[in-house]
């Protein structure tokens, strides 16, 4: 953008060339070095406003007016970008009426807010970025919570049997990142995702609803993964520190659907034979 005493001087030439803005000769735009930013502050359009009057890109109108400027070489085109300018100006009666000071006082209007847009600008990069940082340690403090005793069973078991894993893992789906108990053989290229639950009541009925809600809950969490991750195989172990679990488990079974197994405290000890056949068969989940 050029600056005010430049433009001062090409509104005086401007203003000269067109007879008090009366005459639009395609002339002008080979005499003139600065005449498009005068037109465009005259009719008080931003530069994008202005690109699409006339029909070109924002980045051209924008090289009109650098310093040094570009000028329109094409006689055709002036005679189009001439036409359709003084249309404008027409439509709007502002031929004859274009002062200085008008033009200058838009001008630093178009100025401050320039200035305003790039400090949002910068204030929302820097948010992003701050974003970008508490969840980049969210994430690592996340990986490093301590395990609880259900988790350090499954840790164990898994470890024993030679299955690698990422323990508190952030996996990608569609459109956001999920922290799983377990990524199998690891978080940048998940066969498996696990998650573990331990509950303690000893009420069947209300261990029912715990768990209900939980595996609703997962269920749905499963499926934001399978859609960025559409071949990973979903798995659940859930413990009671109280009572077995395994009456409940066929219920559990019947109403998940993103979720493609459950494994309860008497059939724990399958969970690593189950994910070594699937890593290992590389075809999906096994039936």
């Amino acid at each position: 953008m050029i600056d005010k005493e430049t433009l001062r001087k090409s509104f005086e030439k401007t203003k000269e060339l067109t007879n008090g803005f009366t005459l639009f000769s395609p002339e002008i735009l080979f005499k003139e070095d600065f005449p498009m930013v005068v037109f465009r502050l005259a009719l008080s359009m931003s530069q994008r406003r202005f690109a699409n009057l006339l029909g070109v890109s924002r980045g051209k109108i924008s090289r009109f007016e650098q310093q040094p400027p570009i000028k329109v070489r094409d006689r055709t085109m002036a005679k189009r970008l001439m036409g359709t300018i003084e249309t404008e100006f027409v439509s709007k009666n502002l031929s004859g009426r274009i002062g200085a000071e008008n033009l200058l006082n838009t001008y630093d209007s178009f100025m401050s807010k320039r200035m305003l847009d790039s400090a949002r600008s910068k204030e929302i990069r820097s948010k992003v970025a701050g974003a970008s940082m508490r969840r980049n340690a969210w994430l690592s403090a996340t990986t490093q919570k301590p395990k609880n005793g259900f988790e350090e069973q499954v840790f164990a078991l898994l470890k024993s049997s030679g299955i690698d894993f990422d323990f508190h893992a952030p996996v990608q789906a569609k459109t956001k990142v999920f922290i799983v108990d377990f990524a199998i053989p690891s978080s940048k290229d998940p066969k498996v995702v696990l998650e573990v639950k331990q509950t303690k009541s000893q009420n069947t009925r209300t261990e029912y609803s715990i768990i209900w809600n939980y595996i609703v809950e997962l269920d749905h969490k499963m499926h934001n993964i399978k859609m960025g991750n559409p071949n990973i195989l979903a798995l659940v172990a859930i413990s009671n520190s109280v009572k077995p679990l395994n009456k409940i488990q066929d219920g559990i079974k019947s109403e998940i659907l993103d979720i493609d197994d459950v494994f309860v405290d008497s059939n724990l000890s399958d969970l690593p034979i189950y994910i070594k056949s699937v890593i290992n068969s590389n075809k999906g989940p096994v039936v």
